[in-house]
C-alpha cells in the first residue's frame, strides 16, 4: 500500500529573491535514530572536500564532461557516519546547461545541513531545434542521470556517503528529470538503485505533461519537446512524471516549487495532488531563473526553507517504515 496522499500549500515567504517579507520558520531538527548517530546540526559545517570531473560513465565519441558530476563531501563528526547525498540536476531545455553553473550557495547549503551534493552533467539535445535522427533523444538524459546516481551509490563507501539517503533536486528540464526517475522506478532500477534509497525531491518550477505542454499552442516549447521526446504520443506519455505519479509504493516525498500564471501553477499542483505525498511552493512573483537559483541563496525565504524542513523530515523516516 502506498503511504496516505498529501499535499501541503505553502506561500511564498518573499517578494523578491534574497529579501524576505516574512520570518521563516526554524525546521525542527530530526530526532537521531541511535545512539551512535549524532544529530543533523552537529554533523554539518563548512568543511568540505571537493571533486570536480568525476566519469559517472564512458561512451565512446561523447564529451566526457557530459557524463562527468562534482562531488562535495562535508567533513563529519567520527559519530555521524556517512553523509546523505544532495544530487542536483540543472535546467536548460534539456540542450544547454552545466553541472558548474550556479551551484556555490547550493553547495555551501549541503555542507552546512551535514550533506555531500553532487552536480551532474548529462548529455544534451541539440540547440537550436532540431529533428536530426542521429540527436540525443529521451531516454538518454534520464537514463545518464540515473547512470551517475547508480555511480555515487556503487561508490558510497569509499566516498562517505550514504547510500539508503538520496535527495534528488532538479530545475525546469533538471527538475522534469528528478521527477521522472522519482515516479518511475525503471530508469534507476536500470542503474542498480532502489527507489527506496531516494528520500526525497524538490522539483523547481517545471512541468510535468509533454503531450499538455504540446497541445498548448507554444511553438518554442514544443520545439524543444519534440527535439528532446521525438514525435510519438506513446513516447510523450511513458517519458512523462505525471503518468506514473502515485504509481509506486516507494514514492519519495516531493516539495513541487511553482510560479507564473494560473495555468502552469494548476498544472504543477495537479501533479503534486496525484503524488504520494507533496508540499507545493507557490514562488510567486519569483521568476523562472531566480527559483533555480534560490536554494541556498542568502536570505532565501522562499525555496530553501522547505526543502530543508522536508528533507530532514525525509532523512530521519527509517526506510522501513516508508512502504
Amino acid at each position: 500500500m502506498g503511504r496516505t496522499r498529501t499535499v501541503t500549500l505553502v506561500m511564498a515567504c518573499a517578494l523578491v529573491l534574497g529579501t524576505t517579507a516574512c520570518e521563516p520558520s526554524t525546521p525542527t531538527e530530526p530526532s537521531p535514530p541511535g545512539e551512535a548517530t549524532a544529530p543533523l546540526t552537529s554533523c554539518g559545517g563548512r568543511r568540505a572536500t571537493t571533486t570536480r570531473d568525476i566519469a559517472y560513465a564512458t561512451v565512446p565519441a561523447v564529451d566526457p564532461n557530459l557524463l562527468a558530476l562534482d562531488l562535495t563531501v562535508p567533513v563529519r563528526g567520527g559519530r555521524c557516519g556517512p553523509a546523505p547525498v544532495v544530487v542536483w540536476v540543472h535546467g536548460g531545455a534539456f540542450s544547454v546547461g552545466d553541472k558548474a553553473n550556479g551551484v556555490a550557495a547550493m553547495t555551501t547549503w549541503a555542507t552546512e545541513q551535514g550533506w555531500a551534493f553532487a552536480s551532474v552533467n548529462h548529455r544534451l539535445s541539440p540547440r537550436p531545434p532540431s529533428d536530426a535522427p542521429g540527436r540525443v533523444l529521451h531516454p538518454t538524459h534520464v537514463t545518464d542521470v540515473a547512470a551517475a546516481v547508480g555511480w555515487l551509490v556503487d561508490h558510497a563507501s569509499d566516498r562517505g556517503l550514504d547510500a539508503d539517503r538520496i535527495l534528488l533536486v532538479g530545475h525546469s528540464a533538471g527538475a522534469f528529470l528528478v521527477s521522472l526517475l522519482a515516479t518511475d522506478a525503471r530508469y534507476l532500477a536500470a542503474a542498480g538503485v532502489d527507489l527506496d534509497q531516494v528520500r526525497a525531491v524538490a522539483a523547481l518550477d517545471t512541468r510535468y505533461d509533454i503531450a499538455a505542454e504540446i497541445a498548448d499552442d507554444d511553438v518554442a516549447a514544443e520545439a524543444m519537446y519534440r527535439t528532446a521526446f521525438g514525435d510519438e504520443p506513446d513516447v510523450w506519455h511513458e517519458a512523462s512524471p505525471a503518468t506514473h505519479a502515485g504509481s509506486h509504493v516507494a514514492e519519495p516525498p516531493f516539495v513541487v516549487v511553482t510560479r507564473g500564471q494560473a495555468e502552469r501553477m494548476s498544472s504543477a499542483r495537479s501533479f503534486a495532488a496525484a503524488l504520494d505525498e507533496a508540499t507545493v511552493v507557490d514562488a510567486n512573483p519569483l521568476g523562472h531563473a531566480q527559483v533555480g537559483a534560490a536554494l541556498g541563496g542568502p536570505g532565501d525565504g522562499v525555496v530553501t526553507p522547505t526543502v530543508t524542513a522536508v528533507f530532514r523530515r525525509a532523512l530521519d523516516v527509517p526506510i522501513a517504515t516508508r512502504r
